[in-house]
């Protein structure tokens, strides 16, 4: 094992990585694509093969493996053939050699994304069942985004070309029973390699999907959003100054509460007609009425928002705004709620303002938050990256909006083709994001000390 981790050490392994990924998706965006598709399962062997060896596994890891290898093809041979569990699919050849209409690579791909993601998990602070409990929803986020692409590839197909909400359900649950094993039997959970692999793969899948919207699969145009959102903030997320997920745990309870509000809000909204969506830019599934791709939305976008809020937090040493943050926001509060008023009748014009104002009220009054300044700050900052990915939503750069507004409900202003109400709605989900992602860390926000080498802000 040694001689195999000396030959293929960290870097050596990191750039085989990259570049099986990067050939394999420059070669699928190329008119030989279909030439090459049959190399997958030699490139998810060699991949999982070397996330193994970094793992430095012991006896017990091993038999885990194997038991994540095995399970994993038998749950699918019984999904394929019975209908039962993820619903009606069947494999094409491109997976390589199957058994009982199943690829014997489809358990490689679960013991992949098990020994990709757990570790990464394994280094938050949660308890147990919390960590069961995020992995799990993980891979099934991962499961979101491997579904178009191995439809597309034609990895796998679905009876009647769309994707059940019970495959997610089932996802769910087999990854949990998985990582109910990992977490509390004494498997090495420590890989360097990890997020290397988690993020060429994720890499590769918003590549494809990036792809399939440039060349007309505008099935795909939501979802690349999404991805094109998060994959720079998840990649920097381990970068060991900022240490970004060292504070996963407040970030995980700020985006259940902002989710569970904000999810709410815009199935009643879809509903009665204040906003909806263009099934044109969509790939099809929906949960309580609103698309997989606005689900994802409510994930990607606080996880990059607060990203950007603790990347400010670490260069920004200077709280810039600590002295003029009070009065700015009861100036806000003030405009806010007037605007609100004269507008009841506008419910995404009334909701939003009036909502807005009473959490800045809040934070002014009640909690007196000692980082609002540097939350005002970073929000203005996010505004930038917010009005890129809003304005191609609302239909910048599209022949049509992904997403559109009935204008009898708002004030029909708009900064380019965004409704002035997105900018407040973006100022209330984030605010309520950091109030809970703040509370666990209890750390002052005034002006910081230099930051120390290595070490991320306090």
């Amino acid at each position: 094992m040694d001689r195999l981790l000396h030959l293929f050490t960290l870097p050596r392994a990191t750039f085989i990585i990259v570049v099986l990924q990067s050939v394999g998706l420059a070669g699928l965006a190329s008119p030989w694509a279909e030439h090459l598709v049959p190399l997958t399962p030699v490139t998810l062997l060699i991949i999982a093969l070397l996330l193994l060896l970094h793992t430095r596994p012991d006896a017990l890891t091993l038999a885990f493996a194997a038991g994540v290898l095995v399970l994993g093809f038998l749950v699918e041979m019984a999904g394929v053939r019975t209908g039962i569990i993820f619903g009606h699919y069947h494999y094409g050849d491109a997976l390589g050699l199957k058994l009982w209409d199943t690829p014997l690579m489809i358990g490689v791909n679960w013991l992949l994304l098990v020994l990709c993601i757990g570790p990464l998990i394994a280094g938050v602070a949660l308890p147990t069942w919390a960590r069961i409990a995020v992995a799990s929803l993980v891979m099934v986020g991962v499961d979101l985004v491997i579904e178009p692409v191995a439809m597309q590839l034609g990895f796998w197909n679905w009876d009647g070309g769309v994707v059940p909400m019970r495959n997610y359900v089932a996802w769910g649950v087999v990854s949990a029973i998985f990582f109910a094993a990992y977490f509390t039997l004494p498997v090495k959970r420590t890989n360097p390699l990890a997020q290397v692999v988690l993020g060429a793969q994720l890499f590769f899948f918003a590549g494809i999907i990036g792809i399939g919207a440039l060349q007309g699969r505008e099935a795909y145009t939501y979802l690349a959003l999404d991805l094109f959102t998060l994959s720079f903030p998840l990649l920097r997320s381990f970068e060991p100054r900022v240490r970004y997920w060292r504070k996963w745990p407040g970030l995980f309870t700020g985006t259940a509460v902002m989710a569970a509000t904000f999810i709410a809000w815009d199935a009643i909204f879809t509903a009665t007609g204040v906003w909806g969506f263009n099934p044109r830019y969509l790939t099809g599934p929906h949960i309580a009425g609103l698309p997989i791709e606005e689900w994802l939305f409510f994930l990607v976008v606080p996880y990059s928002c607060t990203f950007i809020y603790e990347v400010m937090r670490y260069f920004v040493r200077r709280d810039v705004l600590g002295t003029v943050a009070r009065p700015l926001a009861i100036i806000l509060i003030g405009v806010l709620t007037l605007v609100g008023g004269l507008y009841i009748d506008r419910i995404y014009t009334a909701i939003t303002f009036l909502c807005t104002a009473a959490l800045l009220t809040v934070h002014v009054f009640v909690l007196r938050s000692p980082y609002l300044g540097r939350f005002l700050l970073a929000y203005a900052v996010n505004l930038v990256p917010f009005i890129l990915v809003n304005g191609v939503l609302t239909g910048t750069l599209l022949d049509e909006p992904v997403v559109w507004y009935n204008d009898a409900e708002n004030l029909g202003i708009r900064i380019g083709t965004i409704p002035l109400e997105d900018s407040m709605y973006l100022l209330f989900f984030l605010l309520l994001t950091v109030t809970f992602y703040e509370r666990p860390l209890r750390r002052a926000h005034g002006d910081l000390l230099p930051p120390v080498p290595g070490h991320g802000a306090d």
